[in-house]
């Protein structure tokens, strides 16, 4: 988990890590948006290629979703 002053690196994740399955999409977006103060959604198309969920770090809840 990154501090706010912390910038993100380009590498692999923590907590989540897809990619578009070989172009299976023509674009590989993935939303993020806090629900709480501890409970973050993470949205990410469903023909993604899915390599880590992580559904707890620390103290937040991670809930996923496909579109």
């Amino acid at each position: 988990m990154l501090r706010k002053e912390e910038k993100l690196g380009n590498e692999a994740g923590n907590v989540f890590v897809a990619d578009d399955e070989h172009g299976a999409m023509a674009k590989m977006e993935v939303q993020i948006h806090w629900e709480t103060n501890d409970a973050l959604v993470i949205r990410y198309p469903a023909k993604a290629r899915i390599f880590l969920q992580v559904v707890k770090l620390g103290d937040v809840r991670i809930d996923y979703e496909s579109y």
